[in-house]
């Protein structure tokens, strides 16, 4: 089966989720997923005998070839011209920072914006600060570093900040840094940390620093450390990403799966039982246990991204994402949820997921941007969306979409209601 997707100006629409559908007893069911192409056009190979529907997805609805009419597969060969019309899907491309404009760095780690709407970014040459018109680099001069070989790529790779408005970032081999405002400390090893080799990074709801290590988990509360690992039910050494819930309850996501911490013990979240039946634990049934990042949204739902998908739990079943339900890639690094209730995955090598409670749309180098190996997402005060990349060469930068070019569709866009959820 195949086609083009075009706008009502008849212009091709490029990179939209265009799905295959069956009805089965429990519903509509998903039988492929593919985005269109520059030219518009889709195409699903090796389609079973059978009655299905194609549809598209545009922020707030699908829109279905001929109203839904059914499409037979059968012995006549291919069906061609399957061709879908619906408003534009996306409305402007992502603008792309990189060493033109001073920003010399092959990736960008991890992003925090400061009271003065100063951009901080992380890279393996030090930091960055971009103040919405010129970069400035600080190197690593300030940590009193004798060489570059202690900030390998990556090197800063997480932020926090606590009460006193001290800033907190993370490095891969040279421990923790605070800055005052004024001045840089470093906490390492000889201080008391479990490992210079720091992953992930929280201030909780108590002034607590949390430190994710190769080496396991910490806690600091401003005098001194605590330390847990694998004797203390922790999963796995490798901690991936840390996350404290609208209740104060601490998720820790590591190679093996997800931990939560609600202040006296740790409890493991039995992933492989609530998922084996799914078609996402795979023939070893590991498949997801990889967490690689953890997110909350609106309603309460926590998201696990894996290097298979993305997961939602509701507190006791899990609904699981992947490239057939539209998201653009598997290999989820990060999640971020707007001011909006919006959701944007990182998908690496692939590009970025915005997800509406309702169906995706998708973002590639063909919108814009810098590259498709994301890793980090990143929402400053003016609701612009940013993402930071890991680059094997100079020039992938950074990547934002302005708030503006975020704007809800409407019916004046030609959808057909208001209510994205149905």
């Amino acid at each position: 089966i195949g086609g083009k997707v075009w706008a009502l100006d008849d212009t091709p629409q490029q990179g939209v989720v265009v799905q295959l559908v069956q009805r089965d007893t429990a519903g509509m069911r998903v039988v492929r997923s593919v985005m269109s192409a520059g030219d518009g056009s889709y195409r699903f190979e090796h389609v079973p005998a059978g009655i299905y529907q194609v549809r598209c997805y545009r922020p707030g609805e699908y829109v279905y070839y001929e109203n839904g009419r059914g499409v037979e597969v059968g012995a006549k060969g291919e069906l061609l011209g399957i061709d879908i019309r619906l408003a534009t899907v996306k409305r402007t491309a992502w603008k792309t920072y990189d060493y033109i404009d001073g920003l010399d760095a092959t990736t960008v780690s991890t992003m925090y914006q400061d009271d003065a709407d100063v951009l901080w970014l992380g890279t393996p040459e030090g930091l960055y600060h971009f103040d919405g018109a010129d970069f400035t680099h600080r190197g690593v001069d300030f940590l009193h570093l004798e060489s570059w070989e202690y900030l390998p790529k990556g090197g800063i790779n997480d932020f926090a900040r606590d009460r006193e408005g001290n800033l907190w970032f993370t490095t891969s081999k040279a421990g923790l840094v605070r800055f005052d405002g004024r001045r840089f400390d470093r906490l390492t090893e000889e201080d008391g940390l479990l490992s210079n080799a720091i992953s992930a990074l929280l201030v909780d709801r108590q002034d607590n620093l949390w430190i994710g290590t190769d080496r396991g988990l910490s806690r600091y509360d401003g005098a001194r450390f605590s330390h847990f690992s694998e004797n203390d039910s922790l999963l796995s050494r490798q901690v991936n990403d840390l996350f404290e819930d609208r209740n104060g309850r601490l998720w820790i996501a590591t190679t093996h799966g997800v931990l939560s911490y609600d202040g006296k013990a740790f409890s493991r979240l039995h992933m492989d039982e609530k998922l084996a039946r799914s078609r996402f634990a795979g023939d070893d049934g590991l498949a997801y246990q990889h967490v690689q990042c953890i997110a909350e949204d609106a309603v309460g739902h926590l998201w696990f991204g894996t290097k298979e998908g993305a997961l939602r739990y509701d507190g006791s079943d899990f609904k699981v994402f992947a490239l057939n339900d539209g998201l653009v890639g598997e290999d989820i690094r990060d999640i971020h949820i707007d001011r909006d209730g919006q959701l944007y995955f990182a998908a690496y090598t692939a590009g970025i997921s915005r997800y509406d409670g309702l169906g995706f749309v998708n973002y590639t180098i063909a919108d814009g941007l810098a590259d498709g190996r994301v890793t980090n997402l990143y929402e400053t005060a003016d609701g612009a969306i940013w993402a930071g990349f890991f680059g094997l060469r100079q020039g992938f930068g950074i990547s934002s979409l302005p708030a503006k070019d975020l704007a809800h569709f409407d019916t004046r866009d030609g959808l057909s209601s208001k209510s994205a959820y149905g």
